[in-house]
């Protein structure tokens, strides 16, 4: 019988974390080791010798395999300067991030193997995929994105948006990004691609990429119906990752897809 894979959750007391934890539970593949958390308290009924939710400090103590990340940007900073000292694979889904915090992954990740995702749902994946093979194809078309999400996401655009347009744009490099419309003289430039951002409810998160033509337009759309896709792609990225050499990862090239070469 092979042994579990260990997982740590950083951000375990989190909505992402605790969808990890229950579907940790139903793989016999699959150990829990700890969670770590600013939070100090876990969910009443949670027997402490299986769930324990540590602080960063003492979490990363614990034995474990792969350290799995869905947090904010600056305790994700925390976590990577401990990393340091501690090399572990590492799967993260924090998005939000900025020039400085992608400089810190690319160091970590020349010492330890990374996977870095701003979507780690299958077909979430897919989708981005497909938006590259429309902007190479339908290169002379308008392309508009749109994103929905709950009325509580920090970041906006979201990453999933931002990679959807770093599709775009890696086979149509004249494409740029605008981010609101308001006023007069707002005429559709050549070359421009907005991307939407809506907030409201408990929209786990929609990706629309309107593809418009003279006389014909083409939506493609995901809808993530509950936390629970990205959390089995997260799960199935630490299986993939344990093992790698040092190096940062995407969910494209963990389920075998064209991989951006910016999406880092």
């Amino acid at each position: 019988m092979s042994v579990p894979l260990k997982l740590t959750l950083f951000g375990a007391n989190g909505r992402m974390g605790k969808e990890l934890r229950a579907l940790i539970k139903e793989d016999p593949g699959l150990a829990y080791a700890c969670g770590i958390d600013r939070q100090e308290t876990i969910e009443q009924g949670m027997p402490p010798q299986e769930e324990k939710t540590l602080p960063l400090s003492e979490g990363l103590r614990e034995p474990t395999d792969v350290v799995i990340d869905f947090s904010q940007p600056s305790a994700f900073m925390e976590l990577l300067g401990a990393l340091r000292s501690r090399p572990i694979a590492l799967v993260s889904g924090t998005t939000g991030l900025l020039e400085g915090h992608r400089q810190e992954i690319r160091g970590l990740s020349r010492s330890v193997p990374v996977v870095w995702a701003s979507n780690f749902s299958k077909l979430g994946n897919l989708m981005v995929f497909l938006a590259g093979e429309i902007a190479r194809i339908a290169d002379a078309e308008d392309l508009e994105i749109l994103e929905a999400h709950h009325k509580g996401k920090k970041d906006a655009p979201s990453g999933t948006a931002l990679s959807l347009f770093e599709a775009l744009k890696q086979k149509n490099p004249s494409l740029r990004p605008v981010f609101s419309r308001h006023g007069d003289g707002m005429k559709r430039a050549e070359g421009e691609v907005a991307i939407l951002a809506v907030r409201g409810g408990d929209v786990v998160g929609d990706h629309t990429l309107f593809c418009f033509g003279e006389g014909e337009r083409l939506e493609l759309t995901h809808r993530a119906q509950s936390r629970r896709a990205f959390a089995k792609g997260a799960l199935l990225a630490a299986s993939w990752i344990h093992g790698k050499p040092p190096g940062i990862y995407t969910m494209a090239d963990v389920l075998g897809l064209p991989s951006l070469t910016n999406n880092e």
